[in-house]
């Protein structure tokens, strides 16, 4: 998903809607929302969700049903994306390089994009 949010970093308070250490009461940023994630996910075959803001449910989530979601189907989710808009809007493969952690369900990754050279697949 390219919100165009990633423009916002590093101002955690811009990123994030606020800066409070340890208190996510108060989180505020765009993300896929429940209809969304079972739609690309059931009706597209997404393999995989990724957002260029810092979570697959907005900011204001408390019980976080797009990460369910997700779960339920294995799809995994790409957060904190940056660059998105140098993509095009289909043909781009995208390559996910997790670090192994040990017991860990999540941990960094280094995403990158080839883009193909036939402009055609951008439309």
């Amino acid at each position: 998903m390219r919100s165009g949010w990633s423009a916002r970093w590093p101002d955690a308070k811009t990123y994030l809607g606020d800066d409070k250490p340890g208190d996510a009461s108060n989180l505020h940023f765009p993300s896929y929302s429940p209809d969304a994630a079972r739609f690309l996910i059931a009706e597209r075959c997404a393999k995989a969700l990724g957002v260029d803001t810092a979570s697959n449910d907005p900011g204001r989530s408390t019980d976080f049903p797009v990460h369910r979601i997700m779960g339920a189907a294995n799809i995994p989710g790409f957060e904190n994306l940056k660059g998105l808009e140098r993509l095009p809007a289909r043909g781009a493969t995208l390559i996910a390089l997790p670090i192994k952690i040990e017991g860990g369900s999540g941990g960094p990754v280094r995403v990158v994009a080839l883009v193909p050279e036939d402009t055609s697949l951008q439309q």
